[in-house]
C-alpha cells in the first residue's frame, strides 16, 4: 500500500488529512479498527468522530485490499463534495 493510499484511509476513518506531530498518540482518541459482522460484499465504513474503521470479515487479505481500493478510488469525496 502506498503512502498516498494510507493517507486516504486515515482521512476516510478520521476526517483528518495528516497525523499530528506526535503521530497517533497526538489524536484526541485512539484510532481503532473493528471487525463488523456484515455481508462481505459491503465496503468498509467509518465513524470519524471516534476514529474507527469498520471492516467486514473478508475471506482473504486480497479481498480486503480490493474493497479498500474500491472505496478509495471510487467513493471517497474530499470534504463535503463542494470542491
Amino acid at each position: 500500500m502506498t503512502a498516498e493510499q494510507q493517507r486516504r484511509i486515515l482521512s476516510f476513518a478520521t476526517s483528518i488529512r495528516h497525523l499530528p506531530l506526535a503521530g497517533f498518540a497526538g489524536l484526541s482518541s485512539k484510532f481503532q479498527i473493528h471487525k463488523v459482522y456484515q455481508d462481505v460484499s459491503w465496503l468498509p465504513s467509518a465513524h470519524t468522530c471516534f476514529y474507527q474503521l469498520h471492516l467486514p470479515p473478508y475471506s482473504s487479505l486480497e479481498m480486503m485490499y480490493e474493497r479498500l481500493h474500491t472505496l478509495l478510488e471510487d467513493h471517497v469525496v474530499e470534504g463535503f463534495g463542494f470542491l
